[in-house]
């Protein structure tokens, strides 16, 4: 370093002996040396040269001179840097001291000095005093650089009304801090703007950064994101990637800032890719081993994503954000620093109030929110605000939120009202004619705690009020989709006219809060993860549960709201598989954008890994969670990436637009669609604190036939239906199980038959809940004796616009077997561990037999080892009819267990455990507990092909899968979304019709069944629909004929199977009926064509 060999130089020539006090030339050399070491990052070794340098410069000129002040200004600076704050601002203090002696009329550098403490008062809480400075600092500035001869204004002055803006905004006082910040951009823009600076200055960027941030807090959303979206592109400009691989905390400004805005104008997809660039650059650019403590804007950002996520429905991936925040808080703003407290640190400790009390944790919660308050009481002082502050108001209603869970409504109502009238001097209605959020969410508190004190027109009163102050926040000008909190506000008016009587006006408040929702989640969702999208979606469908509750016995509803329940259910797969079709196209593109690919593949990598944890047992539990924790973020955040990717994506989603109208009028004559519901029963949509209240479920469904309009019909308790259902499949095992079946038909046939057209011989099923289980086929029919079956043919869909898509946009079937794919006899590998998959030796019969039916066909037999997961996943794209004999499983129990985990967790989880994030994060996954059993599955993960893994795939092409192995059929039950099991791994890859099983069935039934199965398709030409209920009532009729179909006695014999009859007479004897477990087990989902 060339200034330390000026120092040895000039020690030399002025020796201690000589100079006992030190010499100007040395003291300016320490100086040097000091502020270079401070700019390489290296704060002790610089603050010793500065002290070196000061201390010297005080020996020599005692009673302070110009260089005195400017060492103690370094000094000062170095130890604000460092937040040293009390031993900065004596430093400062005495820099300023010698400046206002040295400079009577003012100068430039007493004016910094002004305002450097100015900056500590700030940040020590001591807001009067920075005031005071701030002022002087400005004023000193506008004496220094008038009008009249700075035309353009000056920097200096730029700086002073930009801080003292800031100041105002940190007191409350809004409109002054609009004031000065517009003042500064009046001189900013003259002397930054384009014309001298085509790629834009930084403090053009600050200024406009910073008018973005008052008016956010004013309420002037579009006004601010311009403001905002102005200073990002003159940052993105000054500080590219290629120069700033790390980025620049400007930058990370910037991104921080946009995710606030939208978050609050209710994009919450926008709002988390901005808060995750925000958080990654502030990572990569204050480590922790520069910054031990942490970082105020590392904390910032940790708080902003922890709120965020909370806030879209993802607790476990909030908690680890918000506690790392809290724990740095207290270190950088703890009491030792900070005896009289700092806002930084209550902010932190209200936001974990909020998102321990949304966990349960209510009694850490309210603790969390106690604290809160009353450090924000010693931070803004009643005698220094009169008017109160924004934040304090904000710890109020938080604490008043804490005792309304408690159900200690008089305590709630004391701050809920301290906070409303807190904001209403804050934001009087003179400055802020439109009202402010702030004041929104203090009639929404006072509102919902009206309406369960029973005061229901006082309710009424507060959410009116609110809507008419949203509808001006929120103008279908600038928000013509509308706003959630329009949204949740209507809810809440709902719930005080429903129990007023009002029901009418409550049901076209939900109506209208549920097509809003439709459109915003149309908007938001289409770049969204899956986790993401189903956290949405559960919200959707509480709302249309109460909808539904309302509307029990008005029949004049039924149209309007199988509408609502037509774009609500299952809106998350219907979402997932156009993105999937939209990327599969742009994938197939060879000229397509290559990241497109990258982004797939990296997918696909993220999918695998995430099934192979679910089957891979593992000592270390805790490691296996933080693995699945690393692995679901990702998978979030690449599906984000890949829909932001994909072209064209939003046009589809706009296209996916079809109406129950439009399947009734193209419904075939004689079918009908049956859509089932499972809802709950409830007067309000959510409550804190509800555990007084239980939500009764009840079962519903709706009827669509050709030319009439959908018929609503009550099915009743779900309880019951749920408990009747498990009794059938328990008697089936038994083999009697026809008293059983009665009472199932009883309680959800029966009921539907007589709003069934006479001339039904289709019915399509959309089932929900525990009916997904059901053989309906199994179910007696109208004669004695008999099944349904024998009146109707039966496949299940996923949801009503499936049904729809398949029937006007479809591929049909083909009966020939085109290009056939058969995987059977299984090499499972040598058993290691307790979960084993043994031989299937009746599979290779059953391949082989089904094989001999593909004649004319390209036909190819996988068997043994050749049966891995790799050589199956290439042929199965190029497949048109796909046929697995092999195990299946639908692991109920380990999903249940991983749930488990994380409930119990919840319960004995405690602050920095550091775990609540990652503990049963399996649960994410249920398409991972569902698969089939590939070669060497007993030794290997990798060889059992989950549903995660089927997603995957390209299946286009595959018209009919096949899967001849138990409980390929089940899944887990989400509500609104239908089962997610193998069946919707496949519909989700591409294929529109798939066979598959709802329990285990001998492998001589199986054989016989399939035989005849594939002997309809492929020999008399029929759809899979009429080919498997053929084969069906043939083993249903026809017990005796099983072990000639199975072929155990050669090859099948078809010559002597009976032709079937559709209505069987009413004398059949039901002693020569094969029991339903041997030949119901089998469904198909698609619509058979």
């Amino acid at each position: 370093m060339q200034y330390q060999r000026a120092l040895e130089m000039r020690q030399k020539l002025f020796p201690e002996s000589e100079h006992p006090k030190g010499h100007t030339d040395l003291a300016l050399s320490y100086n040097t040396i000091g502020m270079v070491y401070s700019a390489m990052g290296k704060r002790d070794e610089a603050l010793a040269y500065l002290q070196k340098g000061l201390a010297m410069r005080e020996r020599l000129f005692p009673q302070g001179n110009a260089d005195v002040a400017t060492s103690s200004n370094n000094v000062g600076l170095l130890l604000r840097d460092m937040d040293r704050l009390e031993e900065s601002l004596k430093y400062l203090e005495r820099a300023l001291t010698i400046r206002q002696k040295l400079f009577p009329n003012g100068h430039p550098h007493l004016a910094s000095s002004m305002n450097n403490v100015a900056l500590i008062h700030e940040s020590l809480g001591r807001f009067d005093s920075a005031l005071n400075y701030y002022e002087q600092s400005l004023a000193m500035r506008r004496k220094l650089y008038p009008a009249t001869t700075f035309k353009n204004g000056h920097p200096d002055i730029s700086t002073a009304l930009n801080n003292l803006a800031g100041l105002y905004n940190v007191m409350g006082q809004h409109e002054k801090a609009l004031e000065h910040y517009e003042q500064a951009l009046v001189i900013d823009e003259k002397l930054f703007g384009p014309t001298r600076y085509p790629k834009g200055h930084p403090t053009l960027a600050t200024t406009y950064n910073n008018l973005g941030l008052i008016l956010k807090t004013l309420g002037r959303f579009e006004e601010a994101r311009a403001r905002y979206e102005q200073s990002l592109a003159i940052r993105s400009a000054l500080y590219p990637e290629s120069k700033y691989p790390l980025g620049h905390e400007e930058l990370a400004t910037s991104f921080n800032n946009l995710s606030i805005l939208f978050q609050e104008t209710g994009r919450f997809d926008l709002s988390l890719q901005y808060a995750e660039k925000s958080h990654a650059m502030r990572e990569k650019l204050l480590p922790v081993g520069r910054y031990p403590d942490g970082h105020p804007s590392l904390a910032d950002s940790m708080l902003r994503m922890g709120g965020l996520l909370h806030a879209m429905g993802r607790s476990e991936n909030a908690v680890a954000y918000l506690e790392q925040a809290l724990a740095m808080s207290r270190r950088l703003f703890g009491p030792k620093r900070f005896p009289q407290g700092r806002p930084e640190l209550a902010l932190r400790l209200g936001n974990h109030a909020v998102f321990l009390g949304a966990i349960g944790k209510t009694e850490a919660a309210f603790e969390y929110a106690r604290e809160a308050y009353e450090l924000f009481r010693r931070v803004y002082p009643a005698n220094k605000y009169p008017d109160g502050h924004a934040d304090l108001a904000w710890s109020a209603r938080v604490l008043g939120n804490q005792y309304f869970t408690r159900d200690q409504l008089a305590e709630a109502k004391k701050y809920f009202e301290e906070s409303f009238a807190m904001y209403q001097r804050l934001f009087p209605e003179p400055k802020y004619p439109n009202g402010h959020l702030n004041l929104f969410e203090g009639l929404n508190c006072l509102g919902m705690l009206a309406v369960f004190e029973g005061k229901y027109e006082t309710a009424l009163r507060y959410c009116d009020e609110g809507q008419k102050m949203l509808e001006r926040i929120f103008p279908t000008k600038e928000h013509p989709l509308g706003h959630p909190y329009i949204v949740v506000n209507r809810d809440n008016i709902a719930a005080a006219k429903s129990e007023l009587g009002q029901r009418n006006e409550a049901v076209a408040l939900l109506d209208r809060s549920l097509r809003m929702e439709e459109k915003l989640a149309t908007r938001d969702l289409t770049a969204a993860s899956e986790a993401d999208a189903l956290a949405r979606s559960e919200d959707q469908m509480k709302r249309l549960h109460f909808l539904l509750s309302l509307t029990r016995q008005d029949a004049s509803r039924a149209a309007a709201d199988y509408d609502l329940i037509w774009s609500a259910k299952a809106s998350v797969m219907r979402l997932l598989s156009l993105r999937h079709a939209a990327t599969r196209i742009a994938l197939a593109d060879p000229k397509g954008d290559a990241r497109i690919r990258a982004k797939w593949d990296e997918l696909i990598s993220v999918r695998h890994r995430l099934g192979q944890l679910m089957h891979q047992p593992t000592p270390d539990p805790r490691k296996r969670d933080e693995l699945l924790s690393s692995l679901n973020d990702r998978q979030d955040r690449v599906e984000r990436e890949l829909a932001e990717l994909v072209p064209d994506l939003d046009s589809v989603r706009q296209s996916d637009r079809e109406t129950p109208a439009d399947l009734s009028r193209r419904l075939p004559k004689g079918t009908v669609l049956i859509d089932f519901m499972r809802y709950g029963q409830s007067k309000y949509l959510a409550r804190v604190g509800a555990s007084k209240r239980t939500k009764e479920f009840h079962y519903l469904a709706y009827v669509v036939a050709p030319g009439q309009a959908p018929r609503r019909v009550e099915l009743g308790p779900a309880n019951t239906i749920d408990e009747s259902i498990r009794q059938w499949r328990q008697s089936i095992g038994t083999g009697n199980d026809a008293s059983a079946a009665g009472a199932v038909r009883d309680l959800i046939w029966k009921p539907l038959a007589e709003h069934l057209p006479n001339d039904a011989r289709t019915i399509f099923l959309a089932v929900d809940g525990e009916l997904a289980s059901i053989p309906f086929a199994a179910l007696p029919g109208r004669r004695p004796n008999s099944v349904l079956l024998e009146e109707l043919a039966i496949a299940f869909v996923p949801h009503g616009p499936f049904l729809w898509k398949q029937l006007v946009q479809g591929k049909k079937s083909e009966p020939s077997p085109q290009s056939f794919l058969g995987i059977g006899a299984v090499d499972f590998g040598a058993v290691s561990g307790k979960k084993a998959y043994a031989a299937l030796p009746g599979t290779e019969t059953e391949l082989k037999h089904i094989g001999a039916l593909a004649v004319g066909g390209r036909s190819r037999l996988l068997t043994g080892a050749e049966c891995t997961s790799a050589r199956v996943a290439a042929e199965l794209p190029n497949a048109s009819v796909a046929h697995f004999a092999t195990h299946g499983f639908f692991d109920r129990d380990a999903l249940k267990a991983e749930r488990q985990r994380y409930q119990d967790f919840l319960v004995s989880w405690r602050e920095k455990s550091d775990t609540l994030g990652r503990v049963g994060l399996g649960r994410k996954n249920p398409l991972a507990f569902t698969g089939l059993a590939l070669a060497n599955a007993n030794q290997s993960p990798d060889a059992v092909w989950t549903g995660e893994s089927i997603v995957n795939l390209p299946l286009e092409k595959l018209a009919l899968v096949t899967l001849s192995a138990c409980e390929t059929g089940l899944g887990d039950l989400t509500g609104g979304e239908g089962v997610f099991g193998l069946t919707r791994a496949f519909h989700l890859a591409g294929c529109p019709n798939v066979v598959a099983s709802l329990w285990k069935v001998s492998d001589s039934a199986t054989a016989a069944l399939m035989a005849k199965f594939y002997h309809e398709l492929w020999v008399n030409k029929k759809p899979p629909i009429e080919a498997l209920r053929e084969a069906q009532l043939t083993i249903y009729r026809h017990p005796e004929r099983i072990p000639a179909l199975a072929g155990e006695r050669g090859k099948p014999d078809f010559n002597k199977t009976v032709e079937l009859k559709v209505e069987p007479p009413a004398s059949a004897n039901a002693e020569k009926r094969t029991p339903t477990k041997l030949w119901a087990a089998f469904v198909l989902s698609g619509v058979g064509r």
